[in-house]
């Protein structure tokens, strides 16, 4: 990170440097639930750090799982997977339903993305 100095001219004539660190210049947009949001408003208030000085040390903190690390096979089952649950959430919003038959997918839903848990650690 390159950091830049500032001359600047004090009352008394004297001229003061003083570094600067480089801005951020890139800007992403972030959805976020209503609640969401209040959690990290909640979060930061009081602390005296700003929304974006927040996100980016989040982000930088976290350890990323690289998709490509993923078999292919096994990301095709999971999206196929996280497919048929957002289906079934999708019915229990609206009150349908839902199938005995699909309930018992539930559970071998779960056996399936605990395998994958512990295949991704």
């Amino acid at each position: 990170m390159r950091q830049q100095a500032a001359k600047e001219k004090k009352k008394d004539g004297m001229t003061k440097t003083r570094i600067r660190k480089p801005r951020a210049h890139r800007q992403k947009t972030v959805y976020l639930t209503n609640e969401e949001y209040q959690q990290i408003r909640d979060k930061i208030s009081g602390s005296g750090v700003s929304f974006s000085a927040f996100c980016r040390g989040l982000l930088s903190s976290q350890k990323l799982v690289d998709k490509r690390s993923i078999p292919v096979e096994q990301f095709r089952q999971l999206s196929a997977l996280g497919n048929n649950l957002n289906q079934l959430t999708r019915m229990a919003n609206q009150g349908q339903q839902i199938p005995r038959e699909l309930l018992g997918l539930l559970s071998s839903l779960k056996a399936h993305l605990t395998a994958i848990q512990e295949g991704l650690q």
